[in-house]
């Protein structure tokens, strides 16, 4: 649905540089469940989730981890689906 008013949306994989002294060392592999691009540049993250159970505090790791590693400050959410009933 996002994607009808233009905005570039999909699930994967960021190599996220480790910088060391300014010098990029390795990059690391760092899933999400939905990535939002303008102009190849992310501007934001997102993870889906049945539950927000034991969860929300992961959301708040990540961005840590993602902004202090790529010295950036990109937004994260989340949408939880509580209540979702499979059939």
């Amino acid at each position: 649905m996002i994607e009808e008013i233009g905005i570039d949306v999909s699930a994967g994989t960021i190599a996220v540089p480790v910088l060391l002294n300014g010098q990029e060392v390795f990059r690391m592999n760092y899933p999400h469940d939905v990535i939002i691009r303008v102009e190849d540049s992310t501007k934001a993250i997102g993870s889906v989730k049945t539950s927000s159970k034991d969860r929300l505090d992961k959301i708040f790791v990540d961005k840590f981890l993602y902004n202090r590693l790529t010295d950036t400050n990109t937004p994260h959410f989340a949408v939880f689906l509580n209540d979702v009933q499979l059939m």
